[in-house]
C-alpha cells in the first residue's frame, strides 16, 4: 500500500524561503512593525507564512486574517458584506491584545477603505499596543501600499518571495 503525499501542506524549505523566515521573525521581534510579504500569485507566500507561525511564532499571539475575492473578511463569520471595515475594526482590531501579531493574507484584495482603515489604526493604535503586522500580497499592491504609508508616516519592510528557477 502507497500512501500518497499532501502536497498541499508540503513544505520546502529552501534558503530563499529560510532567508525570509529569518528576516521576518527578526522585524517582528521590533518595536510596532507593519511587514509586507510580496511575490506572484501561487509562489507560496500563504503556506511559508503558516508554517512560519506553526514554527516560530508558537509563543505568540497571532491573529490569522484571510480576505475573499471581493476584499471581505473571510476568517469572520460575525462580519456582513454591509459593514466590512467596520465589522473588522470592531472585532479583530480593537478587542486585539498587546503584542499581537496579525497576519493579513490575500491583501491584494482589501478594497481602499480597509487599507485605510488598517493603516489609520496601525498609525494611531497599533504603536500604542506594540503590534505587529504582517500584509501577504502580489506586487501589484506594493506601489500604492507604499505611497499610503508614506502619506500617513508608516514605514513598511518590505520581503519579496520569488519563485524557484
Amino acid at each position: 500500500m502507497s500512501v500518497e503525499p499532501d502536497l498541499q501542506n508540503t513544505f520546502f524549505l529552501t534558503r530563499q524561503s529560510a532567508n525570509v523566515m529569518e528576516d521576518l521573525h527578526r522585524q517582528l521581534h521590533e518595536a510596532a512593525v507593519l511587514c509586507l510579504l510580496y511575490g506572484v500569485t501561487g509562489v507560496g507566500k500563504t503556506r511559508l507564512l503558516r508554517q512560519f507561525v506553526d514554527s516560530r511564532l508558537v509563543q505568540d499571539k497571532v491573529v490569522w486574517v484571510e480576505l475573499d475575492a471581493d476584499g471581505y473578511v473571510q476568517s469572520l463569520p460575525e462580519a456582513t458584506d454591509r459593514q466590512p471595515i467596520e465589522q473588522f475594526v470592531k472585532l479583530v482590531l480593537q478587542p486585539s491584545e498587546v503584542n499581537s501579531i496579525f497576519i493579513i493574507d490575500q491583501f491584494e484584495q482589501a478594497p481602499p477603505d480597509i487599507i485605510a482603515a488598517i493603516l489609520h489604526y496601525w498609525q494611531l493604535e497599533a504603536r500604542l499596543k506594540e503590534q505587529k503586522l504582517v500584509l501577504a500580497s502580489t506586487p501589484d499592491k506594493l506601489k500604492q501600499l507604499l505611497q499610503l504609508s508614506q502619506k500617513s508616516g508608516l514605514s513598511i519592510n518590505s520581503l519579496e518571495l520569488k519563485a524557484l528557477t
